[in-house]
């Protein structure tokens, strides 16, 4: 049930509280994220709309000033810190973490997320600005195994409907040089190809 303005009532939502980490206070968790659905902070990225302009010839190292909440879509390793150059961003407000093959290595703020179940791809009904991932969409076996194409487009659309209006997916597929996700994003889902570096970022449509 959600209210006026869109957002999940926490005290009428029924929540599967196993997919949090056993550290994490329940009520303060959904608390801030309640707080945190607001726009994203930026406009059409590839115009650099909400980017300072401070290399203009090198617009690859342009940052986002700041991602208020971001969701890391992880596949094995313990890799707190290492979104936050995916992403460029200079500044994150609060960050989720997942794991897809083993729930216990994540950090506090941890959700379980199984990228072939569509039951378990939402953060509670809350939207992010931000899904990162690093070595999780490679299909050389190292990350998700997508159990059947319709899986993977399901997937696809669930990650989709977590983000806001204009929100970013950030991947780094590490040496497997693969755009297969990606192209699925873009060609069924309408998202824009904002950077396509060693790591790429796709933009929601707003």
């Amino acid at each position: 049930m959600r209210n006026p303005n869109g957002e999940p009532q926490i005290e009428q939502v029924k929540y599967d509280l196993s997919r949090l980490s056993p550290e994490v206070n329940a009520k303060d968790f959904f608390e801030s994220l309640k707080a945190l659905q607001i726009p994203c902070p930026w406009g059409d990225l590839a115009k650099g709309e909400g980017i300072p302009n401070e290399f203009p010839d090198m617009p690859e190292l342009n940052q986002i000033p700041h991602i208020p909440l971001g969701l890391v879509i992880g596949a094995g390793r313990p890799i707190e810190d290492a979104y936050r150059s995916v992403a460029s961003a200079a500044k994150f407000g609060k960050i989720v973490y997942s794991d897809i093959y083993d729930p216990r290595m994540g950090p506090e703020n941890y959700i379980r997320l199984d990228l072939n179940d569509p039951k378990t791809i939402d953060l509670f009904g809350f939207k992010v600005h931000a899904l990162m991932s690093i070595g999780v969409f490679t299909y050389d076996g190292a990350g998700v195994n997508f159990r059947s194409q319709q899986a993977e487009l399901e997937a696809a659309q669930k990650l989709t409907d977590m983000l806001m209006s204009g929100g970013i997916v950030a991947n780094d597929n590490l040496s497997a040089f693969t755009r297969r996700f990606e192209k699925i994003l873009e060609e069924q889902f309408g998202f824009q190809i904002v950077r396509d570096t060693h790591s790429v970022i796709l933009q929601k449509p707003f």
